[in-house]
């Protein structure tokens, strides 16, 4: 199974995300958005799980990654991968969080043996927390759409409270990903 952790957001920065998509949307851009409903935080993706692998994952979670409780998350700006001139990704992002950094590494030390090989280097990449919210399509008005990225780049979008992570089961549909979730893992102490 595909599946992931995440951390999933409250209905109002939902809402926020759909009214920032509207105003990109204006720029004319050829863009597949995500729909608001599923945009989350991932912290670890799993390509191939089987259901004793989701059970040790979501053992290892517990022992491990719910002992420092509910943290704060403040999403401010936007941006693009790559940055430059040929943008790929729209992301809203998330400012830098002492918790969210010390559960990110917790997850990618559970998360490793089932990685990717090139994930089991043991090489730490930067932790970069971003939600995308889109995915360039083609370069149709992406000097308008850039514009307004740059325009927004450092607008407040909300903040929000942390108080569980998600297992998630990714199906790809052929109206895009749908998920479910296998397991929800509680902060407050």
């Amino acid at each position: 199974m595909r599946c992931f952790i995440a951390i999933d957001f409250p209905d109002r920065l939902k809402i926020r995300f759909s009214e920032i998509q509207a105003e990109l949307k204006k720029t004319g851009p050829e863009v597949k958005w995500v729909n608001p409903r599923q945009i989350h935080l991932t912290l670890y993706f799993f390509k191939n799980l089987r259901p004793e692998d989701i059970q040790w994952i979501s053992r290892k979670v517990e022992e491990e990654a719910l002992n420092d409780g509910p943290f704060e998350l403040a999403l401010k700006g936007m941006g693009s991968f790559p940055p430059s001139h040929d943008p790929r990704v729209i992301w809203i992002g998330i400012e830098d969080s002492l918790k969210l950094t010390a559960l990110y590494r917790i997850i990618q030390k559970i998360g490793q043996p089932f990685g990717e090989e090139d994930l089991k280097t043991g090489r730490e990449e930067p932790f970069v927390p971003h939600v995308t919210i889109g995915r360039v399509q083609s370069r149709k008005n992406i000097h308008l759409l850039k514009q307004k990225i740059k325009e927004s780049a450092h607008d407040p979008v909300g903040i929000c409270q942390v108080n569980e992570l998600i297992f998630f089961e990714s199906r790809l549909c052929q109206q895009g990903p749908e998920y479910f979730p296998l397991n929800r893992f509680s902060l407050l102490l």
